[in-house]
């Protein structure tokens, strides 16, 4: 069975309770993974290994989130 696909912003919060957090762990500031959950959701990808040996997260799980941003993401400019 499929899980339930999350957007890169569900996936943080998943992760950690807030940016801060994610920030820290990921040697970055605040806000760099707001932009990577707004903006440029391929920059939390330079992550990756971090972000795997943080909770054991399944890499495919990490790409499948910053897929679903951009999706979300190109949806939108084309509404606006």
């Amino acid at each position: 069975m499929k899980a339930k696909e999350m957007n890169l912003k569900q996936f943080v919060k998943r992760h950690w309770r807030t940016y801060e957090e994610c920030a820290f762990d990921l040697g970055v500031n605040r806000n760099t993974i707001y932009n990577y959950v707004n903006t440029n959701p391929t920059g939390i990808l330079r992550h990756t290994h971090a972000l795997i040996e943080k909770d054991n997260v399944e890499a495919l799980l990490l790409f499948d989130a910053v897929a679903k941003t951009m999706e979300q993401l190109n949806e939108n400019r084309k509404r606006g």
